[in-house]
């Protein structure tokens, strides 16, 4: 082949547009690339801000959930706080109301040990009437104060002095016998109020009154203060006349019943006797609870004491019976 310059311009015109070309190629492809990376940068910029977003979005909810446990936990706290307070209330209530129960238990305890103290107290102030004390009277006022007052062994030596030393103050101005009735009194004012020691509980006291001035006998002073105190308890007279009509023939019942037992007759003989003795002795003890208790006693007690008692022994001559006998 002919080699000429012009074929060799040609050549390496050729040759530089190829390398142009490729070149061109190369910027396109450059700048291709680069556009990639830029809206892969865009993409991932966009990512991030979308992971930001999402994560200040989670941090709000995190934050959100925290108040609304915190809200929770605050509402919890005062309702646990407002039901322990009202605990806290209900609780000094029932104490408050405890305590006052217990002062008030107290106090109703120290009043009906103070009533029972001056019953016994009236006993011993009828064994002082005549100026005698017997063993016989000491031992039957101690049977009755226990029987009134189951503490009663308590302070019984210190009330026997007691009421001895209020009947000496007061003997010197006015006699040893009123002195006793002033004594007697101070004990039947303490016994004035009825919810402590209501007119059972004084009829009650008064046959024991009565058993006591019985012991051995009753002399003029026994009596005497034996009708103040049923006066002074507030015990109509007729009722302690029956009382002495009841007592007199519960003494006699129990003579006649111990002549029987030590009789040396057969005992076939005397066991009707007997039987007829306990009998009306049962009639006369229903009678004396009747009367304390203020039911009617019947004609089978006025038969059983054997004397001519008036259809209602509690009527005073002259007067009418009322419709209830009970009143």
């Amino acid at each position: 082949m002919a080699f000429s310059f012009k074929d060799l311009k040609l050549g390496d015109a050729a040759k530089k547009l190829s390398e142009a070309a490729k070149a061109g190629a190369q910027s396109v492809k450059d700048a291709a690339d680069a556009a990639g990376l830029d809206d892969a940068g865009r993409k991932l910029s966009e990512t991030l801000k979308l992971d930001e977003a999402g994560r200040k979005l989670s941090e709000s909810l995190k934050l959100d959930e925290a108040g609304r446990k915190l809200d929770e936990a605050k509402q919890k706290f005062t309702d646990a706080a407002d039901a322990g307070l009202e605990s806290a209330r209900q609780a000094a209530a029932d104490v408050k109301g405890r305590f006052d129960g217990s002062v008030e238990a107290a106090e109703t305890a120290r009043k009906v040990q103070n009533v029972r103290k001056n019953a016994v107290k009236l006993i011993f102030c009828m064994i002082l009437a005549d100026g005698e004390v017997s063993e016989t009277e000491l031992s039957q006022f101690d049977e009755i104060g226990q029987a009134l007052d189951e503490a009663f062994g308590t302070y019984r030596d210190r009330l026997v002095e007691e009421c001895r030393a209020q009947v000496a103050a007061k003997e010197k101005d006015y006699g040893y016998l009123n002195a006793v009735k002033l004594c007697a009194q101070s004990c039947a004012e303490a016994l004035a109020d009825p919810e402590l020691f209501g007119a059972e509980k004084k009829k009650g006291l008064l046959w024991n009154l009565l058993a006591t001035a019985y012991t051995g006998g009753p002399d003029a002073s026994e009596k005497e203060l034996l009708e103040f105190a049923a006066e002074k308890l507030g015990i109509d007279a007729v009722i302690l006349q029956e009382m002495e009509l009841y007592y007199q023939t519960v003494t006699e019942l129990d003579r006649e019943m111990a002549w029987l037992k030590e009789s040396e007759r057969p005992f076939k003989e005397i066991e009707p006797l007997l039987n007829e003795v306990t009998d009306r002795r049962t009639v006369i003890d229903r009678a004396i609870n009747d009367l304390i208790a203020d039911r009617t006693c019947g004609a089978e007690a006025e038969a059983a004491t054997g004397a001519d008692a008036p259809e209602n022994p509690r009527v005073k001559p002259g007067e009418a019976a009322p419709e209830n006998p009970a009143e």
